[in-house]
């Protein structure tokens, strides 16, 4: 039975305006457009640097536009360039979302916002982690007949806390204890995913099991930047440079090819952690290309002509790059994660994490030949994904 109203966080997303999308943001804007697409009232609520706001739908859907970059934030107010001095895309857009409200707190007031605004018995989306905090989700569950839905992408900081930023574990661990203390029902991107946070929640929690969709790019090949070398067999790796995706391994196995290397485009802006990744590539590493910034439909151009999408990440809690892959017909390389097994199957080449000999062969291999096409398969979708993870509340 649908609830008498829908409110989804939409923090994430303002706090993100002026960056392309990441995979994260990407499952906010698929809730945000299938809830805009049905008829529950929906509202959207935005953590500001001085509070809360919230939009209703007409707000929601014409703050689409500045939360997915697709149109220019107008300059900012006075309060939001106090806040948000050096940032003027979050400023200009927090201006924006200020002058769509339909109703506006301080940091405190959170739940006398709702207890105004929302109906009882509404649901409560949290798709980001943004809002998974003790005081915002002690004031969701103030509110007559709540309804939290949190989805959890992944338990990498407590498994990995080598490859994170610091304080990331502690930050996991003190939203999974917030969730877990609000009694909201939590969403698990996979079954690996669900599986590790059983082992480290509440049993009490409700843990189920949604793995997400993906949205398929047209190609766009007029987009990709002129003269890149497409002639040749390339490589594409596709996300954040950051510790756990091990482009590392990808530039060791380059500097040991021949002079007849294929190529490899890494399409993905610098994260964090990665001083000698960066220092390597800022002095040049034969064969290999820096693509930051490119649009969804020049991505899917470069993977529908690459002879694989590698992806040698140590951690992973779903990952959409191999099924981008996939959607254009080329084969996912993966490090042999419970993650890709469950999803990927037979559909994608396995290999030791780290390796770089094993990784360097086969490269070499699949450059050598024809393009193998992976076996065909399903894709994800978002209906599916949507079932699961709304429960009852549909």
């Amino acid at each position: 039975m649908a609830p008498p109203g829908r409110v989804l966080s939409v923090s994430r997303l303002l706090s993100r305006a002026g960056m392309r999308p990441t995979g994260v943001d990407r499952v906010e804007l698929a809730y945000l457009a299938r809830f805009l697409s049905d008829e529950v009232p929906l509202w959207g609520l935005a953590r500001t640097g001085p509070g809360w706001l919230l939009l209703d739908r007409a707000g929601l859907r014409a703050a689409v536009p500045l939360l997915t970059g697709e149109a220019s934030p107008p300059a900012p107010d006075l309060l939001s360039r106090l806040w948000w001095r050096g940032r003027p895309a979050r400023a200009g857009a927090e201006t924006a979302l200020r002058r769509l409200a339909v109703g506006r707190a301080r940091r405190g007031g959170l739940e006398g916002l709702l207890r105004r605004t929302i109906p009882p018995g509404a649901a409560f989306h949290l798709v980001g982690l943004s809002d998974l905090t003790e005081p915002a989700l002690a004031a969701m569950r103030a509110h007559p007949g709540a309804r939290i839905s949190a989805l959890i992408h992944d338990t990498i900081p407590l498994d990995h806390p080598d490859l994170v930023r610091a304080g990331a574990p502690a930050r996991l661990r003190a939203q999974l204890d917030a969730v877990a203390g609000a009694g909201a029902r939590v969403v698990a991107n996979s079954q690996a995913t669900a599986d590790r946070l059983r082992a480290e929640m509440s049993t009490f929690t409700e843990i189920v099991a949604a793995p997400l969709g993906i949205d398929v790019a047209a190609p766009a090949p007029e987009d990709l930047p002129s003269g890149l070398d497409l002639a040749g067999p390339y490589f594409v790796a596709l996300g954040t440079i950051e510790p756990r995706k091990e482009i590392g391994l990808l530039l060791d196995a380059w500097e040991g090819f021949g002079a007849d290397r294929p190529r490899l485009y890494l399409c993905g802006r610098r994260g964090w952690r990665i001083e000698d990744v960066a220092r390597r590539l800022d002095a040049g590493v034969p064969g290999v290309t820096e693509l930051p910034g490119l649009g969804d439909g020049a991505v899917a151009a470069l993977l529908g002509g690459a002879r694989a999408l590698l992806m040698p990440s140590r951690a992973e809690g779903f990952g959409l790059p191999p099924f981008e892959a996939l959607a254009q017909g080329t084969l996912p390389v993966c490090c042999d994660l419970a993650i890709w097994q469950e999803k990927l199957g037979p559909r994608a080449i396995y290999l030791p994490p780290g390796d770089v000999y094993s990784w360097s062969r086969a490269i070499l291999s699949l450059a050598a030949g024809p393009k193998r096409v992976p076996p065909p398969g399903p894709l994800p979708d978002w209906d599916s994904h949507f079932k699961a993870a709304l429960g009852g509340d549909r």
